[in-house]
């Protein structure tokens, strides 16, 4: 007798491990006012293969009154234990990895917008050292056209490249 209730205790602890956790999501499907309160009719619809499960209702309003369940379902439907937690549900593994791989395009598409601000603050710096060049040579020729008007010399051409480089 002894060895039967090991060998049953056995099963159904690996029927127990081998349930799956399945998070549901529930819809408001009737509501009647009361004087004094209201009765909400939540639905849940859900295809799960047959065996035992674990099924999670995380969107069950604050405040809750869990005396107040009651569960009705299709043929087969076996209900067990009902829990109520007052803590937040475990994050679903999907939306974990969904999240992560939004979260990484996020960053690729920030560090893509950080270069493409370098590369624009690079370009303005090149735009402002050439008009540096452009204010230069026209200070430059306005001052020399001066000088030669009151026969002065002008000056070589390799002055003038050696003056416009220092720019």
């Amino acid at each position: 007798m002894r060895a039967l209730l090991m060998t049953t205790a056995i099963v159904m602890l690996a029927q127990a491990a081998a349930a799956e956790t399945f998070t549901l999501s529930s819809e408001v499907d009737r509501v009647t006012a009361y004087p004094d309160g209201a009765k909400v009719t939540r639905a849940v619809d859900f295809d799960v293969p047959a065996g035992q499960h674990r099924l999670l209702i995380g969107d069950v309003p604050a405040g809750f009154n869990a005396e107040s369940l009651r569960i009705s379902g299709g043929n087969g439907l076996v209900v067990g234990a009902i829990s109520m937690r007052d803590d937040r549900l475990p994050p679903d593994e999907r939306e974990v990895v969904e999240r992560e791989a939004i979260q990484d395009d996020i960053d690729a598409l920030r560090d893509r917008i950080r270069g493409r601000i370098n590369d624009k603050a690079a370009q303005e710096l090149v735009i402002d050292a050439a008009k540096a060049r452009i204010e230069f040579l026209e200070t430059l020729g306005g001052q020399q056209a001066k000088d030669v008007a009151l026969g002065g010399d002008a000056p070589t051409v390799d002055t003038l490249l050696k003056m416009v480089e220092l720019v």
